[in-house]
This record gives C-alpha cells, structure tokens and sequence, in this order.
C-alpha cells in the first residue's frame, strides 16, 4: 500500500482550485510559472515531481514573484518571502510577456497604466515628445477660478489753488490752462474738484463752460471787486465720473467760500465747503466768524468736506522750519469748525508725518492747503494724497478718496461699441 500512495503522488495530479505545496528537498529549484511559456529541460538535482506538475513555486502570502529560478531556502530567499498579509496579486500577461509589478507608495498599490501592443500607453500627466502636458483635476475636485474681485463705488474728492486762470507759460487767455485742469480729472479720475483763486468773472466763466461742457460743469464764485485779478473759488464736477442730479451752491461769502450740496449714487446728498481765507493773518477772526454766521442764517448742514487754502497752520509740525502760526487766527478757526463739526482727518490718522503743499518764494514749506471731514466718516476715506499738480502752480494738489458704507459694490465695467460705429457700412458687413 505504501508503494500505491508513492506511485499517486507521482504521477500528474488534475488541476484543482487548491493547491497543496510540493514537499522539496533543500537545494532543489521550482521554474516561475508563465502562461505560453515552456520550461526547459531540468536541471541537475531537481526532482521529477517538480517536473510532473508543471506548477508555480509556491511562496508565502503577498511574496513577490520569481522571474529566474532560486535556490529554496537561500537567505535571499527568505527575506523575499517574508510573510505579509496582503494576498498574492497576478500581473497581466500580453504579448508573452509579464507586466511589471505596479509600485506600492505609501501603503498603496499605484494604478497601472494600460498596456497596448506591448507599450504602455502614456498618461495625460506624462510628458510627450519632451514637453509636459498640464494635469487636470478630476471633475470632482476642479478648482473653480476665483470670482472677479469687486470694488465699492468711490468718489475722489480733490482741491488745488491754481493761481489764477492762465499761465504765462501756456499763453493767454483761460483755455490752455483749464485744458490742463480737465486732464487732470481724467488722469486723477477725480469726481469733484475744489479750485481756489480762479480769478474768474462771469463772462470767462460762460465761456470755459461753453469750451468743456459735456466734460465738466464749473460752478464759480468771483470777487465782488476786481474778480480777474483776486480771489475766485470754484467747484468742478467730472460729469464723466458722477451722475449729476441736483446740485445746490450757496455763496457764504463771495470769492471766498461757497457750499455745494450734491446728490451722488442713493446714499444721502455730499455738503461741501469751499474755501480761501485772506493772505493776511489779522482779518482772520472777522473772516472765521463772518463764515459762521452765515452758514447759521442759511441753515445749512455740517458739511461733509471742507476743503481749500486756509493761509494758516493749526500744527507746528505743518511748517518747516517749524513754528507756530498767529494764535488769534488759529483760535478762530477752530471755533469755526467746531461748529461746523469737522476736523483733520489726515493729521488725525498721521500724527507724525509731515508733508507740505505750499513753497514760498524764501523757501518755506507749509501744509496750509487741507481738507476737513466730518469725525464719523474718517474710517470711509482712504488713499490720501498730496501730489505735483498738471496744472500750472505753486501749490500742491490734495486727494482722497471717499467710500461711503451703503455705497453699491461695481466691477471692472463691460466693453460696448461707440454708437456711431453702427452707422459704418462697412464694419458691419
């Protein structure tokens, strides 16, 4: 009986969903198994069970195959064929040849790539001829582009004392020079602009006004003595940058202050106070309190901005050398605008800076150009600025720009045809 069960063993056994491992000797080899693949003739020492069964070396679970014959129980050997607890996989078989097996990262099998005709077909994310090619999130995880960013509707305020309606360096006559004031707005994009010493009458006024009118409206206040040589101020609305719905202008004293309420997007309508006080320091008080009692007797509202050329300095730091100025002067105006309810926004924000808007001819400095705001919306201005202006002078401009809380948010505008190009035969064929 015991030579029956030997002769079975021997002999070819049917294949069979398990398999049992064959029992070897140490020293003996097993051929890796391949499908179209035909072992050669054995080699010495093998055993000829091995051969009868025609089978796959049998190895622990999740060892690696063998492409090449090793010697069963090597020190290679067993450190191949450690025990892992991930399940043997099979590689595919195309053409006669195995695949490679597809690399573990971090724990995890990488996907394989397909194989056609024996090459492996290129990935969207490998490099052909060189180059590669941009890789795409999959539909799930695309990022989607950041929204177009969106601004708050804003309006620059601005004010320059121009020295007078012409230049000698321009030639004569106020055009050439309000030229220059009109691409100063659309350089600036400011949307009001408060002028001093424009030495208008009303004749000039008309006539500029005639010259620029679709670009901006000016709305002037003379001198009631000597207008072309004296004092003048005037507001300039860009029509071009602000709708223009009601303006109201309310001359507190002519030539030298006026207050122009405008009504600008949907918010509450913008006050503002223009003015140019006198050179000299004694009339100060008279001018100061002159101003306040007639904003009084007109009953008109704090104004949002107050803005011009002041003549005088209420910090020693806004004169170089530094100094303080007539202290009667000084005391006055701020009593004024006390009243009036505004304040120095610039100087509140920058304690410690100084800049200058005014050189006199020996060669001090000053900051008697400024603009007052109201203190509740000091958190709504931003972008101060005191520049060199396009225009002719020996003053500086002054900018800011005013952002109102309720104020609509624009984006970056649309592109539209000019109407007149629909009229072209030609370009709309």
């Amino acid at each position: 009986m015991d030579k029956n069960i030997r002769r079975m063993a021997l002999e070819p056994q049917p294949p069979s969903s398990t398999f049992s491992p064959t029992l070897l000797q140490r020293g003996e080899t097993l051929p890796t198994q391949h499908h179209g693949f035909h072992p050669g003739p054995p080699p010495s020492g093998s055993s000829s069970s091995t051969l009868a069964r025609g089978g796959r070396a049998s190895t622990p679970a999740g060892g690696p195959p063998e492409e090449t014959p090793r010697p069963i129980g090597s020190g290679t050997e067993q450190q191949r064929c450690a025990p892992h607890s991930a399940s043997p996989r099979a590689e595919p078989i195309v053409n006669g040849h195995r695949a490679q097996p597809e690399p573990i990262i971090n724990g995890h099998r990488a996907q394989s790539e397909p194989i056609i005709n024996g090459h492996h077909r290129t990935q969207p994310n490998h490099a052909v001829h060189g180059h590669h090619r941009a890789q795409h999130p999959p539909p799930g995880e695309r990022h989607e582009p950041f929204p177009t960013k969106k601004y708050r509707a804003n309006l620059v305020v601005a004010s320059l004392n121009m020295r007078g309606r012409s230049s000698q360096s321009m030639g004569s006559g106020p055009i050439p020079k309000w030229t220059t004031v009109m691409n100063m707005l659309r350089t600036e994009q400011i949307g009001v602009l408060a002028l001093q010493e424009t030495h208008l009458d009303e004749d000039t006024t008309s006539q500029i006004g005639t010259v620029f009118d679709k670009r901006m409206m000016i709305l002037n206040s003379h001198a009631p003595t000597n207008p072309t040589a004296s004092a003048g101020v005037a507001f300039v609305l860009n029509k071009e940058k602000i709708k223009i719905k009601k303006v109201a202008l309310k001359e507190l004293i002519p030539g030298r202050a006026t207050f122009l309420s405008l009504e600008w997007q949907q918010e509450e309508p913008l006050h503002l106070l223009n003015v140019y006080a006198p050179n000299d320091l004694q009339t100060h008080p008279e001018f100061w309190n002159e101003l306040e009692e007639k904003w009084r007797s007109l009953n008109l509202p704090s104004p949002t901005f107050m803005l011009g050329d002041f003549n005088l300095t209420e910090d020693p730091l806004d004169r170089a050398p530094t100094r303080s100025d007539h202290e009667p002067a000084v005391s006055a105006l701020r009593d004024c605008r006390q009243v009036l309810n505004v304040q120095d926004t610039w100087r509140q924000t920058h304690p410690t800076d100084r800049f200058f808007s005014y050189a006199s001819a020996n060669n001090t400095l000053s900051r008697i150009d400024r603009i007052y705001t109201r203190p509740d919306m000091s958190h709504l201005l931003y972008d101060w600025s005191i520049e060199a202006s396009q225009v002719p002078t020996d003053h500086k401009l002054l900018l800011v720009k005013y952002a109102p809380a309720d104020a609509p948010f624009i984006g970056k505008g649309r592109w539209s045809w000019p109407l007149g190009l629909l009229n072209d035969a030609t370009l709309t064929k």
